[in-house]
């Protein structure tokens, strides 16, 4: 396997985010990020494809296009791509759903429904099979990652 496609695969190039760590203000990655503990803002959150929370998520606007192991806590609005993941609770004012998408829990949604707070929780690792079409330049990546 050449330095080219380990480059290319998510499952090499993950920024881990540890339980106790604590970040103010903005992160950037150009790899796949995975936190293992909890995450709060009080702003909008995207957890892209490659993403993975092992822990409860919190939020004003929510979009989810990766994979949430824990309780996500949508102050307004969440939307659940059609590659997203979740198992756990799901609590929001509003929802949209995309074909395909992947929810393992109990859903409350609806103007009247109250939003808990963040909730610290320990969970178990779970290992994920990760796997990425390719494209005419680049061959399909593919591996398994756990926390």
């Amino acid at each position: 396997m050449g330095r080219e496609s380990i480059s290319n695969n998510p499952s090499v190039n993950i920024t881990q985010i540890k339980k106790g760590s604590v970040i103010n203000g903005n992160m950037e990655s150009k790899h796949s990020i995975h936190v293992a503990g909890d995450l709060k803002s009080d702003e909008k959150v995207i957890i892209g494809v490659h993403g993975e929370i092992g822990g409860n998520l919190s939020g004003i606007d929510i979009t989810i296009e990766g994979y949430v192991v824990g309780d996500v806590m949508a102050k307004e609005s969440l939307h659940v791509s059609k590659l997203a993941e979740i198992e756990g609770k799901v609590f929001a004012k509003e929802i949209s759903i995309e074909k395909g998408a992947q929810l393992n829990g109990n859903i409350a949604v609806g103007s009247d429904v109250e939003v808990p707070d963040l909730v610290a929780r320990e969970l178990e690792p779970k290992p994920r099979e990760v796997r990425l079409s390719g494209t005419d330049d680049q061959p399909a990546a593919g591996g398994t990652v756990a926390w």
